[in-house]
């Protein structure tokens, strides 16, 4: 589920300082598939739920964020996805020497790192 701050600012005029004018918090659940075969490293992405928004601060006073939900929403579900979607699908090719295949592949996702294991042909 990730969980991102986001900040909003105006530029002043005349000068290079900035004001903050609200804060919110965007959440959503997403679910990503990984592939791998013995040339790439694949995946796909599929939403769990709609982006929810709270505000968190506001500089310029209290405002309902479901107008804002529903455009980030949109935007996320048209643009952001299948853009993601699409560099997934291409994949990440394996950095192997000419004639060299991978099998029995094992991958498996650690706090801090991925592993991938595989017998070398």
């Amino acid at each position: 589920m990730p969980v991102m701050d986001i900040q909003a600012f105006v530029l002043l005029p005349n000068s290079a300082g900035r004001k903050s004018l609200f804060q919110i918090r965007a959440s959503t659940n997403i679910s990503i598939t990984i592939n791998v075969n013995s040339t790439r490293i694949t995946g796909s992405l599929t939403t769990g739920s709609d982006l929810k928004l709270e505000l968190k601060h506001s500089n310029i006073g209290f405002f309902n964020v479901n107008l804002m939900e529903s455009i980030f929403s949109y935007y996320a579900l048209h643009t952001v996805y299948p853009s993601l979607n699409a560099k997934l699908e291409e994949g990440i090719p394996l950095p192997l020497p000419r004639d060299t295949y991978l099998n029995s592949l094992e991958f498996q996702i650690h706090e801090n790192f991925l592993f991938l294991g595989a017998n070398v042909d």
